[in-house]
């Protein structure tokens, strides 16, 4: 089998191929077009510079996100797409299939690691809305999430397990010029420790679990907000928006149904142990 590199360059010249062979008027105008059933439509249509693909992704998520304004206020949305329309996701994947970084789709980068749905990316940055404050985000990955919560809070620290993902992310970052974003190697949840009791505004954790973990849960301020998928074994999983109150308790809202991998490390057994 060839090289992984020679079959990547070969789809590229293909798919560069089949966007000449288009009429040059046939660049997508309607949102609906952005969606999981018409990539490969949106695709070979989609404007050559990332800078277009990058805006009419944004304009698609505006429709999309619209739904969901129950759970997510209006502003926090316009903020979240803000800070999209500014990040290269580009330069969080690998450069062979950079093509694919504004597909509505998640995106393989190694490790059994994904960078998100770009559609889930929003909702979580919306549903934190860490405007102007400081942000703790938990399962770095690419970075890319990491830098777009730059773009609105004040700080922003994000911790990666795997040291590979995390090496890279933190280059990534300091490259694209995100000064306010730093990403740690380790676990979350051995980390605790090391930040004070109520630091931070708003906490992102990218992992699914049953309940928040309550060392993380402990490092959030009164009134702070910690966004994270819970599963339940009546409702499946949802992507839920904690609240916590005076009295150290946590209000929740169902924003919307997600998928995630499981939680690890030690922020895993704080969950049942309550540490």
């Amino acid at each position: 089998m060839p090289p992984k590199g020679i079959l990547l360059s070969g789809l590229r010249l293909e798919i560069e191929q089949l966007r000449h062979s288009l009429e040059p008027e046939s660049a997508p105008s309607d949102p609906a077009l952005w969606h999981e059933d018409t990539r490969e439509e949106w695709l070979l249509r989609a404007p050559r510079a990332f800078d277009g693909q990058r805006h009419f992704m944004v304009e698609a998520l505006r429709h999309r996100l619209s739904v969901l304004a129950h759970g997510l206020p209006p502003a926090a949305i316009a903020r979240a797409l803000d800070a999209m329309s500014r990040v290269p996701r580009e330069r969080f994947i690998c450069p062979w299939i950079a093509d694919l970084a504004y597909l509505p789709m998640a995106i393989d980068i190694g490790l059994d690691q994904t960078i998100s749905h770009p559609e889930m990316v929003a909702i979580l940055v919306a549903a934190a809305d860490p405007d102007g404050g400081h942000v703790l985000d938990v399962g770095t990955g690419s970075g890319y999430q990491a830098a777009v919560l730059s773009l609105i809070a004040e700080h922003v620290t994000s911790i990666e397990i795997i040291a590979p993902h995390a090496e890279r992310a933190r280059q990534r970052i300091r490259e694209c010029g995100y000064e306010n974003a730093s990403v740690v190697h380790g676990d979350a949840g051995e980390l605790t420790a090391a930040f004070p009791r109520h630091q931070f505004d708003a906490i992102v954790i990218a992992a699914r679990s049953d309940r928040p973990p309550a060392n993380l849960v402990s490092l959030l301020k009164t009134g702070g907000r910690l966004v994270m998928p819970i599963e339940d074994a009546g409702s499946g999983q949802n992507l839920v928006l904690f609240r916590k109150t005076a009295h150290d308790r946590l209000d929740e809202t169902i924003i919307c149904p997600a998928q995630f991998v499981p939680l690890t490390g030690v922020s895993r057994n704080a969950v049942t142990t309550g540490a």
